[in-house]
């Protein structure tokens, strides 16, 4: 499925959107609101939160991929492999290379690589014998 652009233009008695690809299926909420004539009766509100319902029904596998990429990323980090580790370190944007409009990114950057440290601190310092 290719995502692209939509847009929606909202007034008091229309709706008007332009999309930029196939997705998402316009075609499908159309007949969902056709065949619910007392959905329609609402208004434009009632159809373009039938559009993002189907924008985020669409985004499912997306969302699915990444929290499966975020599991392989943890196993592999905490596995306990330093090289590993390292990898996806060096990985983390660090704040400074985070745009200026994107503190938060940046805090939690900072704060996942501290994290990282700790972690990966703790396992040398448990596998070292005493």
């Amino acid at each position: 499925m290719v995502f692209g652009e939509l847009h929606v233009f909202v007034g008091a008695d229309f709706v008007v959107t332009v999309r930029h690809a196939e997705s998402p299926d316009l075609g499908r909420v159309r007949r969902r609101l056709e065949q619910t004539p007392a959905l329609l009766s609402v208004g434009p509100e009632a159809i373009l939160y039938a559009i993002l319902d189907q924008v985020v029904d669409e985004y499912a596998p997306v969302v699915a991929g990444l929290e499966n990429d975020i599991d392989e990323i943890e196993d592999q980090l905490f596995d306990g492999d330093p090289a590993v580790s390292q990898a996806h370190l060096r990985a983390v944007p660090r704040g400074d290379r985070v745009p200026a409009r994107h503190p938060p990114a940046a805090r939690r950057a900072d704060r996942a690589r501290a994290r990282l440290r700790q972690v990966r601190g703790g396992r040398r310092a448990a596998a070292q014998p005493a």
